[in-house]
């Protein structure tokens, strides 16, 4: 799947603001995301980063400026809608916006009773997607979603999203409330679209795991795109990393400082986890 952005402009409406007065939360973006690649959007808080993966997903549409997939031309209703929304699926950061249900397993199901998936394949779905995600405990299935704890939520909400089986996979901030392991999970999770050649994409702050799994990374400040390129060219970028606002990941800390000290041999190089 391939879906591209032509000079997209994108304007909240501001009370009482008068025409032409609003501030654009994106201004100018191109970009073209075609499949099997995994790519972190990154930036400042209110640098564009969650309207630009909610362009990508439908859920918004361009004050200007013109989304495609496969080549056509983007429809924000009917059969067009509904096809870009099942291919391309969106986790928030805040996973409660998505929940409707009254127990994690209905929760799960929702969307494949939707869709009139067959009960008896949606008792397999549910179970083997709690299973990936480290959480078959069929005592919290029947749960309510929204008394699990912060992390939970966060692997529910994804749950929801992977068992449509989308070939986009977009994720708002993932790492948020999750502990040592669940970062792990949410780090299997991206590698496995890699594996089966489908893509991923991350908005996130978390540098460590931006990372770890990102092959590209689209770089904004102030509705624009400052960067877009390899992940480990980005890096290197001083001065970018300090107009973002954005920090090295700690394993590139530790390996500048070591070389700082002498302790890193010239031809020596901490193992890249992309490799």
């Amino acid at each position: 799947m391939i879906i591209e952005l032509k000079d997209i402009h994108f304007s909240y409406p501001t009370l009482g603001a008068e025409s032409g007065d609003s501030h654009y939360a994106l201004a100018g973006v191109s970009l073209r995301i075609s499949g099997n690649e995994t790519v972190a959007i990154v930036g400042a808080s209110g640098s564009g980063k969650t309207t630009l993966i909610q362009l990508l997903n439908g859920l918004l549409e361009p004050t200007r400026g013109q989304v495609s997939l496969d080549g056509e031309t983007a429809s924000y209703r009917g059969d067009f809608a509904l096809s870009w929304r099942r291919r391309v699926g969106l986790v928030f950061q805040f996973p409660e916006i998505q929940f409707f249900e009254n127990s994690v397993f209905d929760e799960i199901a929702f969307a494949l009773r939707n869709i009139g998936v067959d009960e008896v394949e949606i008792q397999k779905l549910v179970t083997n997607v709690l299973k990936e995600l480290e959480m078959d405990d069929m005592r919290l299935a029947q749960q309510s979603p929204f008394r699990l704890s912060e992390g939970q939520k966060r692997r529910i909400a994804i749950a929801s999203v992977l068992i449509m089986d989308p070939e986009v996979f977009i994720l708002d901030e993932p790492t948020t409330a999750l502990d040592y392991n669940g970062v792990q999970v949410m780090r299997s999770i991206v590698k496995r679209f890699q594996a089966d050649k489908r893509t991923a994409v991350i908005a996130s702050h978390d540098m460590d795991f931006v990372h770890s799994v990102a092959q590209r990374i689209i770089c904004l400040a102030d509705g624009k795109i400052i960067y877009d390129g390899p992940q480990r060219q980005f890096f290197e970028l001083k001065d970018l990393l300090t107009q973002a606002h954005l920090d090295l990941p700690r394993v590139l800390k530790i390996e500048r400082v070591l070389k700082e000290r002498g302790q890193l041999k010239a031809m020596t190089k901490i193992p890249h986890p992309m490799d």
